[in-house]
């Protein structure tokens, strides 16, 4: 018989998003077992500045020492080469290994092994573990499912067009720490290095059915699709494969049901976006920071909608964000505008910035206050559609009613920073900002 461990949460998947949500959890008090395998295989990962100041935020410092120095991007796109961008390397092995570290000093319960049969009755998830022959039933009240694409994927709201990366390492003696990315007629690819005479390359091309050969053939496949980018030509030089070539969805794709009353969705298996768009492993991060205080709302407050309505909100929102970032990019490269891969991305999604613009409005939206989701009063506008609530920690419906047709502004401000206790030296920016909003006039 295997083991039972008894728990508040079981988080289902060991990567950024998952370890993000354990550590919150159990840093708030919850038991919390986390479960995830080591990766199969090994490959570089690019981390944005604010990528690394998110996993600060979380406490990260283990996956934190993981992160290279920072280096420089190229990217060769439509005819021009630029180099805007820096970011930081990582093997994704030793970031997974580390983030464990990381959950482990929070205090989480940390199960290398992998996910087997998960059910659920009226008032419990049961998770069977496996790692060898040893096995282990995980009883939760809640279940976070945080195992990125690779999760049981539901029903679907919204997909964009099939994309498929395929994936490998390379020993490459002369490349330069570094990363670089290049379009070519029939996707894009990504080159990454640390020195050390070892390179991963990254192709991105359309999937779907009879795209892809048969395993024994893909590492074929992937060199010729690499051939046909003249830029990569100096990165390749001496270089030769090291391993298998892996391939993995990349769709993006966003849940119909991201939140239940004791099931949450986090990072890729809630919200998946293309690679183009870019920080992926920040939406991770920063998605398992804001599914804290939505998990100790539906634990202490079952059926809370305002929580729900929060999460749902939120996957949303980064999912058309990362959408149109994606597409915006696809736009740039006029050169394969016609081919297949690019015209689908550059037209997907449609109509996406076509916003109507309403002005600034007062609603009821849900908020985080004091580790909990709650409903307050905030300021929406068309660049905030979920609301703007402080302003440097200044509430700013309060004050928009405290000093709104005010004959002195500046001693309605004063007063209300006296009587609400709002950060007396914050009160003038959120003036400001109730001003720029179009909810003030510019003096009064």
């Amino acid at each position: 018989m295997p083991d039972t461990l008894g728990c508040d949460v079981a988080v289902l998947g060991g990567g950024p998003a998952g370890v993000v949500t354990a550590r919150g959890l159990a840093r708030g008090g919850r038991r919390v077992v986390l479960i995830g395998a080591p990766r199969g295989h090994a490959g570089l990962e690019g981390l944005s500045p604010r990528t690394r100041e998110a996993l600060r935020a979380a406490g990260c410092d283990a996956a934190l020492a993981q992160c290279g120095p920072e280096v420089r991007r190229v990217v060769f796109w439509n005819g021009e080469r630029t180099t805007a961008n820096v970011e930081h390397l990582v093997e994704r092995a030793d970031l997974d290994a580390a983030l464990a570290d990381d959950a482990w000093a929070a205090g989480v319960i940390v199960l290398g092994a992998r996910v087997g049969g998960v059910g659920a009755s009226r008032v419990s998830w049961r998770v069977e573990a496996s790692a060898g022959r040893a096995s282990t039933r995980v009883v939760a009240r809640f279940l976070v499912e945080a195992r990125g694409r690779a999760a049981p994927t539901g029903r679907v709201r919204r997909r964009g067009p099939v994309s498929l990366a395929l994936v490998g390492t390379w020993t490459a003696p002369r490349a330069e720490p570094g990363t670089a990315v290049f379009a070519f007629d029939d996707g894009w690819c990504w080159i990454a290095s640390r020195g050390h005479g070892q390179a991963t390359i990254q192709v991105v091309i359309a999937g779907g059915r009879g795209v892809v050969p048969a395993r024994r053939d893909l590492a074929t496949f992937y060199g010729a699709l690499l051939r046909r980018v003249p830029e990569s030509a100096p990165a390749l030089a001496r270089a030769r494969l090291v391993g298998a070539v892996h391939a993995r969805v990349a769709t993006s794709q966003l849940s119909a049901r991201p939140v239940g009353p004791t099931m949450l969705r986090v990072g890729d298996a809630a919200c998946a976006v293309d690679p183009l768009s870019g920080h992926g492993i920040f939406h991770a991060v920063a998605g398992g920071l804001a599914a804290v205080p939505v998990v100790q709302t539906l634990l202490e407050r079952p059926g809370d909608r305002a929580a729900a309505a929060f999460w749902r909100a939120r996957v949303a929102e980064t999912f058309a964000t990362a959408a149109r970032a994606g597409r915006d990019v696809h736009r740039v490269e006029r050169r394969f505008a016609e081919r297949p891969f690019w015209r689908v991305r550059q037209a997907w999604p449609a109509g996406a910035t076509a916003r109507r613009a309403r002005g600034p409005v007062v609603a009821w939206r849900p908020v985080v206050e004091d580790g909990f989701v709650v409903r307050r009063e905030v300021v929406v506008t068309d660049d905030q559609p979920r609301g703007v609530w402080h302003v440097d920690g200044v509430p700013v419906v309060p004050l928009l009613r405290a000093i709104r047709g005010a004959r002195r502004r500046r001693d309605a401000a004063l007063e209300f920073a006296r009587t609400s206790g709002a950060p007396a030296a914050a009160v003038p920016r959120a003036v400001a900002w109730l001003q720029h909003a179009g909810l003030l006039p510019a003096s009064a």
